[in-house]
């Protein structure tokens, strides 16, 4: 009987519904009303609320008391693509950024690491470099690297990385790291050779290159920020291998399959002789020095 009068009186008490990015901006004391300046409004932020002062504080942008008494977790809103970018701790900040943005790319994380994994792969170079200035020396950054990169026992550990300037036009340049671990003379950091200059061609070679440094017998996982490497290797070869190197969309000769190939007769090699090559795309970046 309690459990049914405690429900009656939440559903008897008066609710207020804040708009605070939507059409009109406001307290509302219906849904309907709410849902007219909400509905097909890209990045809309509202909320209900049982006391009217609550609902025009979040209008006006102000912290709302929890009277739950429990903190509430941290968030990490991580935005790639929008109005502007970069990673924020509420929803009210990171939805201006794609409120009536064009094809917004954004997710919403439990980890800084997790939401510098996701800028990394969709944003693009300038909100990259921001995100990476940002997270430079930040002590919660640097434990959740040791915390969530799942390295296996046995295996030499290998971190590679490509990154390219200008990727599409004639004076682009690309260039690769391969990092064993401090002072080792196997760490690698150099300009891509040859005509094609891009980000994706760098990360491949880097991968390669890691793989000429090892011996087949030597068991390795490497470790790469690149889910376009991983893709090519792991899901992509094994299908343009059996279209004779054509790409299935367009049936046109595979990007970089030069690369891709010479990866692929790598790990070929060590299978023959039973070496483990495995590999890892992260939680989160680890930002070796490479």
């Amino acid at each position: 009987m309690a459990d049914a009068t405690k429900s009656k009186k939440r559903k008897d008490e008066k609710k207020w519904y804040a708009v605070k990015v939507g059409l009109r901006p406001g307290v509302y004391e219906t849904w309907e009303e709410c849902s007219e300046n909400t509905n097909h409004q890209r990045g809309a932020v509202y909320k209900s609320f049982t006391s009217k002062e609550d609902a025009e504080a979040f209008v006006a942008g102000k912290k709302i008391p929890n009277r739950g008494g429990k903190a509430e977790p941290i968030k990490y809103y991580a935005v790639a693509r929008g109005n502007f970018t970069g990673i924020f701790h509420d929803w009210d900040k990171a939805s201006k950024a794609i409120y009536k943005s064009t094809k917004p790319k954004y997710k919403k994380f439990d980890t800084l690491g997790e939401a510098v994994r996701f800028i990394k792969e969709y944003g693009d170079e300038d909100t990259i470099d921001k995100v990476q200035t940002l997270v430079d020396g930040d002590s919660e950054f640097e434990s959740e690297v040791e915390e969530h990169d799942e390295l296996e026992p046995g295996l030499v550990h290998i971190y590679t990385d490509g990154s390219g300037l200008g990727n599409g036009y004639p004076k682009a340049r690309a260039g690769m790291g391969v990092y064993f671990g401090p002072s080792d003379s196997r760490n690698i950091s150099e300009r891509l050779e040859g005509e094609y200059q891009t980000n994706q061609r760098a990360e491949l070679f880097a991968v390669l290159r890691a793989l000429e440094n090892v011996p087949v017998t030597e068991g390795v996982q490497i470790l790469t920020d690149s889910r376009y490497a991983i893709n090519c290797i792991q899901k992509w070869a094994p299908i343009w291998a059996g279209r004779d190197w054509k790409t299935v969309a367009s049936s046109s000769d595979v990007t970089n399959k030069d690369v891709v190939q010479a990866i692929m007769k790598k790990i070929v090699e060590r299978e023959a002789k039973h070496t483990r090559t495995v590999f890892t795309w992260p939680l989160i970046w680890s930002r070796k020095t490479l």
